[in-house]
C-alpha cells in the first residue's frame, strides 16, 4: 500500500495468499481488479469461491513425471501445460 508507484498487477504465490490478499485489499478500499490485477497459482477451490484469476499448474503428473525421472537412468525435458483461469481479478 506505501510502494509509489503502486503496482498495477500482482502474480501471487498461491491461490491461498492471493485471497488473504483480496481481503486486506477491499479493508484498505483498494478497487480489484480496476486499481490492481490480482493472479493467483494453483487453481484450488477458493479461487473458484472468490472469482480470483487463476493460473492452473497440472502438479500431480510434475510429479509423477519427476518420480519417473528418479526411478530412471534416462533424464529428459518434458514440457506441461498450464492455463490461465480468467475470473473476475484482472
Amino acid at each position: 500500500m506505501k510502494l509509489e508507484p503502486s503496482p498495477t498487477a500482482l502474480l501471487i504465490t498461491s491461490d491461498q495468499v492471493a485471497a488473504g490478499f483480496l481481503i486486506h485489499a477491499k479493508a484498505f478500499g483498494l478497487t480489484i481488479p480496476e486499481e490492481c490485477a490480482v493472479i493467483g497459482l494453483n487453481d484450488e477451490p477458493i479461487a473458484k469461491a472468490l472469482k480470483l484469476t487463476t493460473i492452473h499448474i497440472p502438479l500431480k503428473a510434475m510429479g509423477e513425471a519427476l518420480l519417473d525421472q528418479v526411478l530412471s537412468p534416462h533424464r529428459e525435458n518434458r514440457p506441461f501445460d498450464i492455463t490461465l483461469i480468467e475470473r473476475q481479478t484482472v
